[in-house]
């Protein structure tokens, strides 16, 4: 694909995820549903699949976009290879560069340390108004980004 193309392509799948998590879609159901049309998933089971995900699985551990972006990267390479083995490999490869490209720009995967507050704390929840709004957005574009990189 050409580096116009690629650039196209980027600008609209994070308008679309951001735009999604703005009218309230979480954030792993707006990383998995930006790349399902590139999959053999229609949107509503990638929204379905997606869903329990977000807020680190509502526990605050592993991002929801993150875990999202691993689902993502398990399509894709099964998409891609006909051989199990090597679809294993590719995925646990993909994998590791995306893991490795996040943690180049984060300091953390879990989502109580990228919000700033454990999720699963009502009274500290109270004392963060808006912040998911504020800090998810970067986040999934950044995500879509590293996917598009690693896929």
């Amino acid at each position: 694909m050409e580096l116009n193309q690629t650039q196209n392509l980027l600008d609209d799948k994070t308008k679309t995820a951001i735009t999604r998590f703005e009218e309230g879609w979480t954030c792993s159901q707006v990383i998995l549903c930006s790349f399902n049309e590139d999959f053999p998933i229609d949107i509503n089971t990638a929204k379905a699949i997606s869903c329990g995900f977000a807020g680190g699985m509502r526990c605050g551990e592993i991002c929801g976009a993150i875990s999202a972006a691993i689902m993502v990267i398990g399509l894709w390479s099964f998409h891609v290879e006909a051989n199990e083995m090597k679809q294993k490999s590719l995925c646990f490869d993909t994998v590791s560069k995306f893991n490795e490209s996040f943690d180049k720009r984060y300091s953390s995967m879990m989502c109580r340390d990228i919000l700033g507050y454990d999720i699963r704390d009502l009274e500290e929840r109270k004392k963060f108004p808006g912040q998911q709004r504020r800090v998810c957005p970067p986040i999934i574009k950044a995500i879509i980004e590293i996917l598009m990189d690693c896929i």
